[in-house]
């Protein structure tokens, strides 16, 4: 029976009203589109772009910001959400996912295919911890090669005749792990330059971990190649300087950026720096493979440290050949013949004396306050009156000789602390018996001999450098430390602009405001706002409200003060907001910018050596890992989106029907659950109406009482009484308690006192007995109710997560919610939202193919 008779719908103001109330359906409905595509997009996002509210995942689109962005979300994942990987490997000390961009120039696809063809030899030729595993570890996401991990270890069992829950068992018997489940399963973040890395993969998972990164489940998109470079220039950016210029000027270098910084194979192929003799480079140098790298990236020449090596022995074992003996598992007989290992010994004792002995390192800025503190007693009052100085401790002391203008007892100390630090280096490994090896060092010899060592044959094969000034682009921004050579270029032709052309960064607004207000300084060094208020024609009253101009004032459409353009003008001539000027419109600007190129270098070939493009020997290669990953995010671009679309919801799907029974657990317990409900509840209340017992209200205020308190009221006696009955873990502790509903009944009742008294005494004139009437009379006419009452059952079953905590703990009886509630505790975001997506299928199916049903059962007890 419709709501709206025949009649009705012929009148105006009904129609009015239907169409009201369509309309206000579609935008109630419209409403939640938005959210819905959000929670949907959000799915398959990760840390790098979820922050981003976006209806669609912008990594799909073909245009340049999508790549971009998908190039973003590559390195994340591939370099293990650790920027300090990426950055190294990049060579890119600043740089995080989010601020990462494509090479500006990307060199040709030849260079990234023959550096893919030299990591593929390098992979045949050397040990695997020349390399690592990507892709391995990211908060929240069971990433490509974890799957892949777990994958491998499921093949290498079934090969043995192991599944399931039995190989994992004997997963945990070989490799002496103590994993409950495959989703625990996970891989190490590897870091082999680290001092003492653990290279040795001969026993524990590791041993499968070694056979898996040799298998073809580690590709190119998998597989990290570090270089200790980027390691070379955190240790410059932590004892030098963390500024290019003044690292060039400590170390004597010209190095146009970080990317150009290369550690030689060895000290001798470092020359002095300054003109004193003294080599601060080398001493970096020395320093780095001595106790920054990984042993096993260094050789030692025995035939230059055996004499140092046995004096190292003789003063750790005082002398005692027998306890030397002992402890390496030898049988010499005096110190004057045990030989040195040219690579780091496996293990015992003799591990560790070698490590201790290439990590001695003593230097003059070492040993200097450590003599001090010697001859002072630990004093620091003996020095300063020793020295007629003020300094509060001796590491505050500076190491300086007499060409600092510091004679008398101070450079007595000096030569005497050198003398020291003579006899001390004699028990030190000598910088000159190491030879350091890398896979840039390899990299540039393997280069040298492909391009028969003519540096300009590659830099034409790689088209390195410009060919025509017309190719330079005018960036918007100064390069920085990505080419300190072009971006003293850039800032040269900046301040020939005039100042409409210029701009500043928003960076630079907490400066800008120091820079006007230390204009208006009274004598007591407070700011005259007054002044500046009336200069500026509006109210100022602090710091605060000084208004910020991020590019010519002349230039807004809200008019300024002429002293506001003149402050400004000021301001970006100043030259303290170099590295935040900013040009609006450089592609305006881009022929004024090449003329001023061609002017000052006057042919292509000036600017390439001028600004580095062009390498002038193979040692100042860089290994082109930029350029490669983009490389391999253009060849590999489909595979990547399929990854980042699919990742998290296979993940959700992995936890529900691979490592568990959830999806088995749910669908058991929401059939038995309609099945009782369709049981008991319409017994109930065909017995109250049929019936109709003296207490049939008190009966049914008893069964409708507990709907009055909440469901966590009841959960502590449910607990409890399930507990006693010996129920917990069991289908039965979640059907039982809401098997009969005081709704339920309550409605039931309702629709059987409504049914004509005549159908059942004309079934009772033809002999039904009672079960026959309940089943064929009363059931058949209340399939609408049923029908109702059951989808009520599912959906409360389906949803039920806190009962099924609390009475099903053990993690077999868990259910879909119980899984997803776990795994949002400790999944991403967006694999949460994921996990809301697919727990909404279920009810959305029930929703789309039951709306007969569920009207039917609203309209029928209505009409009724």
């Amino acid at each position: 029976m419709a709501i709206i008779g025949r009649v009705e719908k012929k009148s105006w103001k009904i129609r009015l009203l239907n169409l009201t109330i369509h309309i206000v359906l579609i935008l109630g409905a419209a409403t939640m589109v938005y959210p819905l595509m959000l929670m949907l997009s959000g799915s398959v996002k990760s840390s790098v772009d979820f922050k981003d509210f976006s209806i669609w995942p912008e990594y799909l689109a073909s245009d340049s910001e999508g790549k971009e962005l998908l190039f973003r979300k590559y390195l994340a994942t591939k370099y293990n959400n650790s920027t300090l990987r990426m950055s190294g490997s990049f060579k890119m000390p600043s740089a995080t996912f989010d601020t990462v961009v494509p090479p500006k120039r990307p060199n040709s696809t030849r260079q990234a295919e023959e550096y893919a063809e030299f990591l593929a030899e390098c992979r045949r030729e050397l040990p695997h911890y020349w390399f690592c595993i990507g892709m391995a570890a990211e908060p929240g996401v069971d990433t490509l090669s974890v799957r892949r991990f777990r994958t491998f270890l499921r093949e290498q069992m079934k090969r043995s005749g192991y599944s399931g829950e039995a190989a994992l068992k004997r997963i945990n018997e070989r490799f002496g792990t103590q994993y409950a489940e495959w989703e625990e399963i996970s891989l190490p973040s590897e870091d082999f330059f680290q001092r003492r890395s653990v290279t040795d993969y001969s026993s524990g998972i590791q041993r499968a971990l070694l056979a898996f990164k040799y298998s073809p489940y580690v590709d190119e998109l998998t597989e990290i190649w570090p270089d200790a470079e980027g390691e070379m220039i955190a240790l410059i950016r932590r004892d030098v300087s963390r500024d290019l210029s003044e690292v060039n000027g400590r170390l004597g270098t010209d190095y146009s950026s970080w990317a150009e910084v290369t550690v030689p194979a060895t000290v001798y192929d470092i020359l002095p720096t300054t003109a004193d003799g003294n080599n601060l480079a080398a001493e970096l140098w020395e320093e780095f493979v001595k106790n920054e790298i990984n042993p096993d990236f260094i050789r030692i020449d025995p035939r230059q440290a055996n004499a140092p090596w046995r004096l190292f022995l003789a003063d750790k074992y005082k002398q005692d050949i027998a306890a030397l003996n002992r402890m390496h598992g030898t049988q010499y007989k005096s110190f004057e013949e045990p030989v040195i290992s040219s690579g780091v010994p496996r293990s015992g004792a003799v591990r560790t004396d070698w490590m201790d002995f290439v990590k001695m390192n003593t230097t003059e800025k070492k040993l200097w306050p450590e003599f001090l503190r010697e001859i002072c007693a630990g004093d620091i009052a003996k020095l300063n009156a020793k020295y007629k100085s003020a300094y509060a401790k001796f590491s505050e002391v500076p190491l300086a000789g007499p060409d600092a203008g510091m004679p008398g007892p101070r450079e007595e100390d000096l030569r005497n602390m050198r003398a020291r630090l003579a006899e001390i280096r004699k028990r030190e490994l000598p910088a000159g018996a190491i030879t350091f090896d890398s896979l840039a060092i390899r990299y540039r010899a393997w280069l040298k001999k492909r391009y028969g060592g003519s540096i300009s044959a590659m830099n034409n094969a790689y088209s390195n450098g410009y060919n025509t000034f017309s190719e330079i682009s005018l960036p918007d921004s100064p390069c920085g430390e990505d080419n300190l050579a072009a971006d003293r270029d850039w800032r040269d032709f900046v301040r020939t602009l005039p100042p409409e052309r210029v701009g500043l960064g928003r960076a630079a607004t907490s400066e800008y405001r120091k820079f006007i207000r230390s204009l208006y300084l009274k004598k007591d060094g407070s700011c005259d706002y007054e002044k500046l208020s009336a200069d500026y024609g509006m109210s100022i009253r602090d710091d605060s409200h000084i208004p910020f101009f991020r590019k010519d004032p002349a230039q807004l459409k809200r008019r300024a003060a002429p002293k506001a353009r003149e402050d400004y003008i000021r301001a970006v001539r100043s030259g303290k907001f170099d590295a935040e000027l900013r040009l609006d419109a450089p592609g305006e600007l881009r022929e004024q910018w090449q003329d001023f190129l061609k002017r000052k270098y006057l042919v292509i070939s000036g600017l390439n050596a001028a600004w580095h493009l062009t390498p002038r020997s193979f040692d100042e290669v860089p290994l082109p890992v930029r350029d490669y990953e983009w490389h391999l995010v253009g060849k590999h671009t489909a595979e990547l989106q399929h990854e980042y679309l699919f990742r998290n919801y296979i993940m959700v799907f992995e936890t529900l029907f691979t490592n568990g029974g959830a999806a088995l657990n749910t669908l058991i317990y929401c059939l038995l659950s309609v099945l009782a409900s369709l049981l008991v509840n319409p017994l109930c209340a065909y017995g109250l109406s049929r019936f109709k017992p003296a207490s049939t209200y008190k009966i049914l205020l008893f069964l409708m009482l507990p709907m009055a308190f909440p469901g966590m009221v009841l959960g502590i006696p449910q607990f409890l009484l399930i507990k006693n009955l010996g129920l917990l873990n069991t289908f039965a502790a979640l059907i039982l308690p809401a098997m009969a509903n005081g709704y339920s009944i309550f409605l039931l009742k309702g629709f059987f006192d409504s049914l004509p008294k005549e159908l059942f005494e004309s079934a009772a004139l033809d002999g039904a007995g009672e079960w026959t009437v309940f089943r064929n009379i009363a059931m058949r006419l209340s399939t609408p109710i049923l029908s109702v009452i059951a989808l009520s059952s599912f959906t409360a079953a389906y949803g039920n997560f806190m009962m099924a905590f609390l009475l099903c703990q053990n993690k077999s009886m868990w259910t879909m919610m119980v899984y997803l509630y776990q795994l949002q505790q400790r999944a991403s975001p967006a694999v949460g939202f994921a996990a809301l997506v697919i727990a909404a299928i279920p009810t959305l199916l029930v929703f789309i193919f039951c709306q007969n049903i569920i009207i039917k059962g609203i309209v029928v007890p209505s009409e009724k």
